[in-house]
């Protein structure tokens, strides 16, 4: 059964949000706040969106299907946002910035390296390949597809397009700086400066998840990184024991 709520708490189709009291387990929960309950609504839509348009990519996908998903009437959807673009652009801005602050956490300058006094510089770059390897795989193949299609849509918007220039460019910079600090940590002058191997890696990856998600590709995208940087530290220059 539907119940009405007040504009920013919309028609629900699952059960009110309640927050329970200190100490009042299995008692009632109070209603939540006009911005507590609003909040929530855009956490829950903008879920929705994510797999909808990872689903059936931003063109074919309606609002309406967004709002089915997320458990909510249409009205709920347009008293948080006004357009499917601007669903789109809000969802895509935030998991940019999720994307950002994963990779900026993943090669952490204070990160502490996991390297044994027994292993050998080999051994320690077969890891560091298993697991930029394992960790390009682990993406959900819905959030290249979205990526993709923002990419697109974002070149018709010059101000969309050097916001996403600039995410480009920071996580460039991350990855550039992490090339830079496990190549001293193993002993090892790459052919080309870290930069270039940053902005080679992102190439590379774009292009395999296209190839192998349309079948003119066995390869991974991580497997196919892991043997073009394995070429690239086996033609590197040797420093000795770092």
């Amino acid at each position: 059964m539907r119940r009405r709520d007040t504009r920013d708490n919309p028609v629900v189709r699952t059960s009110e949000p309640r927050v329970e009291k200190p100490g009042q387990t299995g008692h009632r929960r109070r209603r939540l706040t006009r911005p507590e309950a609003q909040a929530l609504t855009r956490r829950r839509v903008l879920d929705a969106a994510a797999e909808v348009f990872g689903e059936r990519g931003f063109r074919a996908a309606s609002l309406t299907d967004v709002a089915d998903r997320a458990g909510y009437t249409i009205g709920a959807v347009y008293s948080n946002f006004a357009s499917k673009d601007e669903l789109f652009f809000a969802l895509m801005r935030e998991r940019l910035q999720m994307a950002e602050e994963g990779l900026a956490a993943a090669f952490h300058d204070d990160q502490p390296s996991a390297v044994s006094s027994t292993d050998s510089v080999e051994d320690r770059i077969e890891r560091e390949l298993d697991r930029m390897a394992a960790a390009e795989d682990a993406v959900p193949p819905r959030w290249w597809r979205l990526l993709y299609e923002y990419r697109a849509y974002a070149a018709t918007d010059p101000a969309a397009w050097a916001e996403l220039s600039d995410a480009d460019r920071r996580c460039r910079e991350i990855i550039a700086r992490h090339i830079e600090r496990f190549a001293a940590d193993v002993g090892v002058v790459l052919p080309v400066s870290a930069i270039e191997a940053a902005e080679l890696n992102m190439a590379l990856t774009d292009g395999l998840r296209a190839a192998h998600a349309e079948g003119r590709s066995t390869l991974t995208a991580g497997e196919g990184l892991r043997l073009v940087v394995r070429a690239l530290v086996a033609t590197s220059a040797r420093i000795g024991p770092p």
